[in-house]
């Protein structure tokens, strides 16, 4: 694995899209491993959770538009185990 770096994507108006930890393969693939977070066009946090490998872990937490913890699904190598809304 290269060294990780960390990924932001800007919708036209410079708000942040996602913000995530990766590594790219030699052959220029972006691989996602690490904490990833992901907002609304509003800027406001849409969803926190981990990669390994490209691959979904542990728990990822979904926020409603005032951030308010709303859902939380767990995954393990990328699968869903279970989810708990609140």
């Amino acid at each position: 694995m290269e060294n990780i770096v960390t990924k932001i994507i800007r919708r036209p108006n410079g708000k942040v899209v996602a913000k995530f930890s990766a590594y790219i393969t030699p052959d220029g693939k972006v691989v996602k491993h690490g904490e990833y977070e992901g907002s609304r066009g509003d800027g406001s946090l849409y969803v926190f959770g981990h990669y390994v490998h490209n691959l979904r872990t542990g728990v990822w937490s979904y926020f409603d538009k005032k951030e308010t913890l709303s859902e939380e699904v767990y995954y393990e190598e990328g699968k869903v185990i279970k989810r708990k809304k609140y």
